[in-house]
């Protein structure tokens, strides 16, 4: 038993396709689509996952098989001390302004996150050519945390927090590129000198998320300590967050080993082991915002 609530800074809900509620087509048809991999997570089924593991909450992260994030909303609203909202924002927003002053009225959405991810280097270039920075500007205008999923291309990330030096921002996946959806190089830290660059920022976090995945070994993964260890000790436990995915995941692993390997691990201090289990996201992304 641990002495701390068990946060789990990454998981993904859904029901099965209806009239109700209908996918997104092409997503649900799409390489990167992740639902294939069994039966849908429903709320009850994430719940149940939680609490079969130890972990008593976590981030429901949006993602595209839905329009709108109205089920992950229902997630929290229904269960407010287990799920904390925090909505994928597509690049192409036409008003992040009007989005954003929407979704801070929602007391349970706690961070945001976006994808630069895809498309070859096309959203790279739109990044440094300036045509993201109405969206970057309306999310650094909200006070909210901004998690970037930019696996391959980490110097985007130093880009965009030289120009936004207060806006807190979280590397999403370790930085490096997972498995099932996409397949890891064969040196599977490729990236992580870009990554450690990153820690020179104080406002720059990491969730290391779907961590396993970069394993060719099985449980409990040892050989992916040399590069989780680098990770920590560059930018201290205090910047570094568990996430599982396992929702994602679940092909390659069980949700118990995707923690079991930090929570037993020798590799940790208790110190470090409750930073990134617990209060680096407690810290970083806070649970229930005050709205006015």
């Amino acid at each position: 038993m641990t002495s701390f609530d068990i946060i789990d800074t990454q998981i993904h809900v859904w029901e099965p396709d209806s009239a109700a509620r209908p996918w997104d087509a092409a997503f649900a048809a799409s390489r990167a689509s992740f639902i294939k991999f069994g039966d849908a997570i429903t709320i009850e089924r994430a719940l149940g996952a939680m609490d079969a593991v130890g972990v008593r909450r976590a981030y429901v992260t949006s993602f595209h098989l839905y329009h709108d994030i109205s089920y992950a909303l229902e997630a929290a609203e229904r269960y407010p001390d287990r799920f904390a909202v925090v909505p994928h924002i597509e690049l192409t927003e036409a008003e992040p302004k009007k989005l954003f002053a929407e979704y801070l009225s929602r007391p349970s959405i706690v961070a945001l996150r976006i994808s630069l991810m895809g498309k070859g280097d096309e959203n790279i270039r739109k990044l440094h050519a300036g045509q993201f920075n109405p969206l970057l500007d309306a999310v650094a205008s909200t006070g909210l945390p901004l998690m970037i999923l930019a696996s391959g291309n980490l110097s985007a990330i130093g880009w965009i927090t030289e120009r936004y030096p207060a806006l807190q921002v979280i590397v999403d996946h370790l930085g490096m590129i997972q498995g099932p959806n996409r397949t890891p190089p064969e040196d599977r830290f490729s990236g992580i000198e870009d990554l450690l660059a990153l820690a020179r920022f104080p406002t720059v976090a990491v969730k290391a998320t779907g961590v396993p995945t970069l394993s060719r070994q099985s449980y409990p993964y040892l050989d992916i300590w040399t590069g989780l260890r680098r990770v920590i000790d560059a930018f201290g436990a205090e910047r570094v967050m568990w996430g599982s995915d396992f929702t994602r995941t679940r092909p390659l692993h069980t949700y118990a080993d995707a923690i079991n390997y930090l929570k037993y691990s020798d590799r940790l201090s208790e110190s470090e082991r409750r930073c990134l289990l617990s209060t680096t996201a407690e810290k970083l992304l806070g649970w229930s915002r005050c709205v006015p």
